[in-house]
């Protein structure tokens, strides 16, 4: 029991010493030891002019309303006739057709006018016969005589398969 008693006073003296004594001194820094502080580049901002890009205006659409007959060239039915009924609002265009290519009868158009170019679906709506047709054309206003439109279309119908359509209409 002595020797517990005396480990006991020896470790008590040497957590006493180690608190009450001084904390080790810290290393003196050398030129060695600190890094030396290297500039900044310094950025200068630099302002290159641009030109601000051009507007091109979107053209005045031409007037494609109105009631327009001609023919067309299919490549299924050959040659046909056909009549569209357009109407305009600003540069959306809608209406209905009609066609005497066998039982291909009629159905409703969409489509945008910019400048004379036109851009149009064709919805075919003859029951047996739905399909739709993708189209575009140009509109020509003469100073005299009436205005034309001559179009292309490629699609697909029930009853005439996969057709490539080319066509000129002209204002009634």
């Amino acid at each position: 029991m002595k020797t517990i008693l005396l480990i006991s006073t020896c470790l008590s003296l040497i957590l006493l010493a180690a608190c009450n004594s001084a904390p080790a001194p810290l290393p003196t820094p050398t030129s060695t030891s600190i890094p030396t502080n290297t500039p900044l580049p310094t950025i200068t901002p630099t302002l290159t002019p641009t030109t601000p890009p051009t507007l091109t205006p979107t053209p005045t659409p031409v007037d494609a309303a109105g009631n327009w007959g001609g023919t067309y060239i299919s490549d299924t039915y050959g040659a046909k006739s056909s009549k569209f009924i357009l109407e305009q609002d600003g540069t959306a265009l809608t209406g209905t057709f009609w066609s005497n290519a066998g039982s291909f009868g009629g159905g409703t158009i969409t489509g945008t006018v910019s400048g004379n170019s036109i851009e149009f679906i064709i919805t075919e709506t003859t029951p047996g016969c739905y399909g739709s047709f993708a189209g575009s054309g140009t509109l020509e206003v003469h100073a005299a005589g009436p205005a034309t439109m001559t179009y292309n279309l490629v699609g697909m119908s029930l009853c005439g398969g996969v057709d490539t359509v080319s066509g000129v209409l002209t204002r009634e």
